[in-house]
C-alpha cells in the first residue's frame, strides 16, 4: 500500500509540473487548465490506510527547525513497531515556484527528523542527498543539520563535513555524517534544492525501511494574471499531502511514469 502512496503524489506532483509550464506562457487556456487542475486536487480519493490530510482546515502536524520537542528526546521506542532500530519522526518538503531569467524554477526545502534508537544502527547518520546536476538542472545547498542528546544538548553539522559526490555524467549526491550519533539521539536537517526544468518533479519517498511517523508535503503554487501587455504573478498555499504512521517497507517503490510518457 505504501507504494501506493507514493506513486500517486509522485504522479500529482508530475502532473502539477506539466500544467505549470503550460499556464507559464499566461496564456487563459493555461490559466482554465491550473484552474481545473487545482479543483481536480481537492478531490483526490484517500488510498491508504494511514491518517491522510488533504484541505488547509485539517490538523497538519508541523515542526519548526531547531526546536525538537521533549517527548521525542525522552522516547524509548515506537509503538507501532518497537523492534524498529530508528524512525522517520518528521519529513517534510515544501514547494515553491520563482521566476528566474524569464523561466520559472522549482524551489523545494526539506525538512527530516530522524530518532535512533539502536546506536549500531550507523546508517541512520549517513545522510545522502542525490540530485541531477547535468546541465544545471538542480543544485543543493543550504545545508544544515543538528544532532540532540535527550539531554537536549546538540552537536552542529559543521559545512566542511559536506562532501560532494560524482556518481556519473549526470548525478552528483552531497553526502554528510551527522556528529555525535549514540542511542536515544534526534537528527534533524534541512536543505534546499533548486530544479529549473518543472514538468517532472523529484520523487517525494513517504515509506523507507523504518517506520515514517509523518510525512507532510505542500505546494506554494503560482497563480498567473496576463494580459496583452503584461503579466504578473502571486502565490497562494495549498497542502498536498501529509500522512501519518506510514509502516516499513521492504521493497522498492519504482517512481510513477509521467503522465506525459
Amino acid at each position: 500500500m505504501d507504494c501506493k502512496i507514493q506513486h500517486s503524489f509522485c504522479r500529482h506532483l508530475r502532473l502539477f509540473g506539466e500544467v505549470s509550464s503550460f499556464y507559464a506562457s499566461g496564456t487563459s487556456a493555461g490559466i482554465q487548465l491550473l484552474t481545473v487542475f487545482l479543483l481536480a486536487l481537492l478531490v483526490v480519493p484517500s488510498i491508504s490506510s494511514a491518517q491522510i490530510y488533504k484541505n488547509e482546515n485539517a490538523q497538519i502536524p508541523t515542526a519548526e527547525f531547531g526546536q525538537v520537542p521533549d517527548s521525542l528526546l525522552q522516547m524509548e521506542s515506537y509503538n507501532p513497531a518497537p523492534s524498529a532500530p530508528y524512525l522517520y519522526a518528521y519529513k517534510n518538503v515544501n514547494i515553491t515556484f520563482e521566476e528566474e531569467e524569464e523561466s520559472i524554477v522549482a524551489i523545494l526545502n526539506y525538512h527530516v527528523r530522524i530518532k535512533v534508537f539502536d546506536e549500531d544502527a550507523k546508517q541512520a547518520s549517513i545522510i545522502a542527498i542525490p540530485y541531477y546536476f547535468q546541465d544545471d538542472v538542480e543544485s543543493v545547498d543550504q545545508i544544515r543539520g543538528y544532532t540532540y542528546q535527550p539531554d537536549g544538548s546538540r552537536t552542529s553539522l559543521q559545512p566542511e563535513n559536506i562532501r560532494t559526490i560524482n556518481l556519473n555524467t549526470r548525478y552528483n549526491v552531497k553526502e554528510f555524517n551527522m556528529p555525535g550519533v549514540a542511542e536515544g539521539s534526534v537528527i534533524e536537517y534541512s536543505y534546499r534544492k533548486k530544479r529549473r526544468f518543472i514538468e517532472e518533479l523529484p520523487d517525494f519517498h513517504l515509506a523507507h525501511q523504518v517506520p515514517t511517523a509523518v510525512a507532510k508535503a505542500t505546494v506554494e503554487y503560482p497563480v498567473i494574471y496576463a494580459t496583452r501587455l503584461f503579466r504578473w504573478i502571486s502565490m497562494g498555499k495549498f497542502a498536498i499531502w501529509s500522512s501519518a504512521l506510514i509502516p516499513a517497507r521492504f521493497r522498492r517503490c519504482f517512481p510513477f511514469p509521467s503522465p506525459s510518457r
